[in-house]
Formats: structure tokens, C-alpha cells, sequence
């Protein structure tokens, strides 16, 4: 696959949920589920850790290391999430 190609994990399947991700940590999150992939993201469904073991699952959207260095995608990156706040 390419860099650019786009990789759906049918959250249905219950390989899916078998085929987690190096427990990658983002502050209180760790991954646990990577569903998507394309050419400026990933997307990871996440648990979020909080106080007295509580927990909540989210989705975490993270810009691809390769897009970094690039200010547009940046930019897009974060236009895209203040519109979804």
C-alpha cells in the first residue's frame, strides 16, 4: 500500500478488534484500535483515562508524521478540528 491509499477497519468484525495498535499513548489516551487510514491522517479509537479509574472510549485523529512539516496541512489539520469543536 501507498502513502496515500486509505486503510477502513470494519469495526463489525471481531478481528477488527483483535488487530490493535502499539499501545501508542497521547497524553491520558492510549490507542487501542486503528479504523482509518488516508493520505493526511489516522484515526484511532482511544480510551481516555480519568480520575478513579474512570474510563471513556474516543476517537482520536492524528495528522500523519510525514504531513507535519507541511504548514497547509497543518492548517487543514487544525481548521478541520476547530470546525468539528
Amino acid at each position: 500500500m501507498s502513502d496515500d491509499s486509505e486503510e477502513i477497519i470494519d469495526m463489525g468484525s471481531a478481528q477488527a478488534l483483535e488487530s490493535s495498535v502499539d499501545d501508542e499513548e497521547f497524553g491520558k489516551y492510549r490507542t487501542l484500535v486503528r479504523v482509518g487510514r488516508g493520505g493526511m491522517a489516522e484515526v484511532f479509537v482511544s480510551i481516555a483515562r480519568g480520575p478513579a479509574g474512570f474510563n471513556k472510549l474516543v476517537v482520536i485523529k492524528k495528522l500523519r508524521e510525514a504531513r507535519t512539516g507541511d504548514p497547509s496541512y497543518v492548517s487543514m489539520f487544525l481548521d478541520e478540528a476547530r470546525l468539528a469543536a
